[in-house]
């Protein structure tokens, strides 16, 4: 059962696209595929947490958590802001929590 608020989840996708669409920024140089790739899953991160209003949005945030973290995963670690990919997943993590 989800004890978050409406609120909570929006702020929350709020914070986890933005961390999205500056990995998308940092990336574009170097493979503007995964950018775009990770500027759509941003946008419909913010998409979904945005439309929740009731009910468990635990399989809605799952299934675009999965499809990020398949972007997120085609990052090579040796990038410099590869710590950034980790956080990214980890605040994924704890949306879905």
């Amino acid at each position: 059962m989800c004890t978050s608020t409406v609120n909570e989840i929006k702020a929350d996708g709020v914070v986890v696209s933005n961390a999205l669409l500056a990995l998308a920024r940092f990336e574009a140089p170097l493979n503007a595929t995964a950018a775009a790739d990770l500027t759509t899953a941003a946008n419909a991160l913010l998409a979904i947490t945005n439309g929740w209003s009731t009910g468990s949005p635990v399989a809605i945030l799952n299934d675009a958590a999965s499809a990020v973290e398949v972007i997120l995963g085609a990052i090579p670690m040796t990038a410099i802001y590869a710590p950034l990919v980790a956080i990214a997943v980890a605040a994924l993590d704890l949306l879905i929590a």
